[in-house]
């Protein structure tokens, strides 16, 4: 199935912003928030990779940051090629947030071939932040 031009600009967002969004929303909240804005709430933030992200809003902030700046590239057939990391894949690099290069290639499997070697270390250094 080819992807729709809406699902190419659409945008997602990781378990952490997610929690910065719901607990925003909880706060400013005028009435009880249903249960399942709670448990969500929960999750997001057990998932999130570190312990508090409405404290760490500005690191989180920086990390997508990094990461969309981040690139590979490729010689092919004489022309430089730049690769730069998806929507998807930034948001599955800050959920999952992979220590090795293996460990990204099982966990992201769309960063094989493209990002590798000294490309994907520097990416998998700036997930430290994250404190699984």
């Amino acid at each position: 199935m080819a992807a729709t031009k809406s699902s190419e600009t659409q945008v997602c967002i990781s378990n952490a912003e997610v929690a910065i969004l719901l607990q925003n929303h909880v706060e400013t909240s005028k009435r009880k928030v249903a249960p399942y804005v709670e448990e969500t709430l929960k999750y997001a933030k057990r998932f999130s990779g570190m312990e508090d992200p409405s404290k760490n809003m500005k690191m989180i902030d920086d990390l997508r940051m990094t990461l969309q700046n981040e690139s590979a590239t490729e010689n092919k057939d004489g022309e430089i090629i730049r690769h730069k990391l998806s929507s998807k894949e930034i948001v599955a690099l800050m959920n999952l947030a992979p220590r090795t290069i293996e460990d990204a290639h099982i966990l992201i499997p769309s960063l094989r071939g493209v990002f590798e070697g000294e490309d994907l270390e520097r990416i998998l250094g700036h997930l430290d932040v994250i404190t699984m």
